[in-house]
């Protein structure tokens, strides 16, 4: 799956060893060897591909024990992705050791809503078990955002 892991998703790059199977299963085949390497490496490792909506479905399908997905959430990212204000920023989507999804399933959601696949930024392989300190950073204030588009006394209270 070498030649699809170059635009994961993309319909028109199949190396032989996949043909007969579903995309589905392609992708799934690509995702195992993403992990099995990193395992392998015994660290992380990570690419920028086209998060399709078939690869989004192939990973949520991978979302055990998850938080439940804010539908609102969901509503905004697939309308910026539907107006092209999405905007690659390298948050990544992140894919644990066990091959499970660790963070990424409103983006993942989000573009299969949108039917519209989005540049991101995949890691494989880290702990399972870090998931749990996932979206613990302070959450930026109007404040922050004025602040760093130059406006003075833009956080004071």
């Amino acid at each position: 799956m070498e030649a699809v892991a170059e635009r994961a998703g993309s319909r028109n790059v199949v190396s032989p060893a996949f043909t007969g199977m579903s995309e589905n299963k392609k992708l799934g085949t690509w995702v195992d060897r993403m992990v099995a390497e990193a395992v392998a490496k015994g660290k992380p490792v990570s690419q920028i591909v086209s998060l399709t909506p078939d690869l989004a479905s192939v990973l949520l399908d991978r979302n055990p024990n998850n938080r439940k997905i804010s539908a609102s959430t969901v509503e905004n990212y697939a309308h910026e992705i539907k107006n092209g204000a999405w905007v690659f920023n390298g948050e990544p989507i992140i894919i644990s050791d066990t091959g499970e999804l660790n963070d990424g399933q409103h983006r993942c959601q989000a573009v299969i809503d949108a039917e519209r696949a989005i540049d991101a930024l995949l890691i494989f392989g880290v702990k399972r078990e870090s998931r749990t300190t996932l979206n613990r950073g302070k959450v930026r204030t109007v404040g922050d955002y004025l602040s760093m588009e130059g406006h003075a006394y833009a956080n004071v209270t």
